[in-house]
């Protein structure tokens, strides 16, 4: 999926498990949380067109980092920002954030590399890159959401991109 829809995802996540009650700051944490499995392109930059095709949505996009990572990051966070927040919320939180970011990936005709180090690409083929019917629920969703200070508008709009996803 395209990085706007990533972040807003992430956002999404962050606004829902983390609240919003932070001033916003659970839905950057979430964007930023939800494009981070892309990082892996900054390695490629120089490389092949090919090179960058083959390796992209490899490990940083696999179950073994969905897993493992948030443990990291779940540690660091519980170490440098001072909500009160359990090592648990802020594993479920980073969890949430790799997962929606592979499976949307997943949803593309480029698929991911879901069972790295196995070099197998899995794809449903079921999303275009760029689908607003996607992101704009999900945008309407977590800006009403940090407007009002509820979960209830970022929830409908996970469940609108949910269904129009299944479909």
């Amino acid at each position: 999926m395209d990085s706007i829809t990533q972040y807003v995802m992430g956002s999404a996540i962050g606004q829902l498990v983390l609240g919003p009650k932070h001033k916003g700051k659970g839905a950057l944490i979430g964007g930023i949380a939800g494009t981070l499995p892309d990082l892996d392109v900054i390695p490629l930059r120089n490389a092949s067109v090919i090179d960058q095709l083959v390796y992209h949505r490899g490990v940083s996009h696999s179950v073994l980092v969905c897993i493992l990572a948030p443990f990291i990051l779940s540690w660091i966070c519980k170490k440098l920002i001072s909500w009160d927040i359990s090592f648990r919320r802020w594993y479920i939180f980073w969890l949430l954030a790799f997962l929606t970011h592979v499976f949307l990936d997943l949803m593309t005709s480029w698929g991911t590399q879901l069972f790295w180090p196995h070099p197998a690409r899995l794809s449903l083929d079921s999303l275009f890159i760029i689908d607003p019917l996607v992101t704009l629920p999900l945008l309407i969703g977590c800006a009403w959401s940090a407007w009002s200070r509820s979960r209830r508008p970022v929830k409908w709009g996970l469940v609108i991109a949910s269904i129009y996803m299944m479909f």
